[in-house]
């Protein structure tokens, strides 16, 4: 697991938030990630794994600079992008592991009713 895995496990273990900024992103206010010098500051710690995060699902630089983009929207912009696709895919696994487990437990009835 690498640093930015770890931190973002560390501060989102709370499933109904997991949920929120997996289905409506960091806009409406999430602790930590609201203000420019809090997303500031986690980009410069993390930056090389955040380039890497974004490369993995084929973002580049350019896909977040637009038209009077200052150095901290931008860092803002690709924070908020990896907080939230983190986010969904925490979701993900979760759903995946409750669909896997419905199913077995269905699997387990209908042998145990046959």
């Amino acid at each position: 697991m690498s640093r930015l895995d770890s931190a973002l496990a560390a501060r989102f273990t709370d499933l109904d938030e997991i949920k929120d900024v997996a289905n409506y992103g960091c806009e409406g206010g999430v602790s930590g990630f609201i203000y420019y010098s809090e997303t500031s500051k986690f980009f410069d710690e993390y930056e090389d794994e955040i380039y890497d995060y974004l490369n993995d699902a084929e973002y580049s630089m350019k896909n977040f600079v637009d038209t009077g983009s200052t150095i901290a929207t931008l860092k803002n912009a690709m924070v908020w992008c990896v907080v939230e696709m983190y986010c969904q895919c925490v979701l993900n696994e979760y759903e995946q592991t409750c669909q896997d487990e419905y199913e077995e437990y269905a699997r387990e009835a209908a042998l145990a009713a046959a």
